[in-house]
């Protein structure tokens, strides 16, 4: 919790399992040398962790954590609605948030983290994030139709014609913070991606 605190380094408990046993040993012996074998004195020592621990957790930790978990959904819903609206059989739409978005569109979802298509990670890691975005490197994956930029500015690719498409501000949302170093507000800004000589997105 203390290094997630005060590092933002967010380690998912799967991921300790396998080292679990060890770890707890190696705990177990550190508890000894520190404190020996007396009843009182892990006692005190265990109440102390635990009241560090609950202190640092609602001051640093839970309020950007509710922040996030109550702002997401209310930000990327009016996208999903949105994309659900214009969206045609054959339509697709980049975006980091794969999750929400694929649940709750008909729409296929080119994933722009990579978490689930390595082709796009071998992309991001060929080109950087921000060429995904502003040279359409993206386009090189798949022919998107909306995409969904995540950013600390608002609509910043608003008329951005990039490898022969023009890119069309639908809908901008907010939401607070994208973890404890990542504090916002950001902007979630629907794009809807056209050929450069179609007629201009009225919203």
């Amino acid at each position: 919790m203390l290094v997630f605190a005060v590092l933002d380094v967010q380690v998912q408990p799967r991921y300790l399992l396998p080292a679990l046993p060890a770890v707890t040993l190696a705990g177990f012996l550190a508890w000894r040398n520190v404190v020996g074998s007396g009843t009182r004195a892990a006692f005190v020592l265990a109440v102390l962790c635990v009241a560090v621990n609950a202190g640092v957790s609602a001051v640093r930790v839970l309020p950007p954590t509710r922040a996030f978990a109550r702002g997401l959904v209310p930000a990327l819903e009016p996208l999903a609605a949105e994309i659900n609206e214009r969206a045609t059989a054959s339509s697709r739409v980049a975006c980091a948030d794969i999750g929400y978005i694929g649940y709750s569109t008909r729409t296929p979802v080119l994933d722009l983290g990579g978490l689930t298509d390595p082709q796009m990670l071998a992309l991001r890691q060929r080109v950087g994030d921000a060429a995904l975005l502003e040279d359409g490197a993206l386009l090189e994956r798949a022919t998107v139709d909306f995409v969904i930029d995540r950013g600390l500015e608002p609509e910043r690719f608003d008329g951005h014609v990039t490898r022969g498409r023009r890119w069309s501000v639908v809908r901008t949302t907010t939401l607070p913070n994208l973890g404890l170093s990542r504090p916002g507000p950001y902007y979630y800004t629907l794009y809807a991606l056209q050929s450069d000589d179609a007629p201009s997105l009225e919203r």
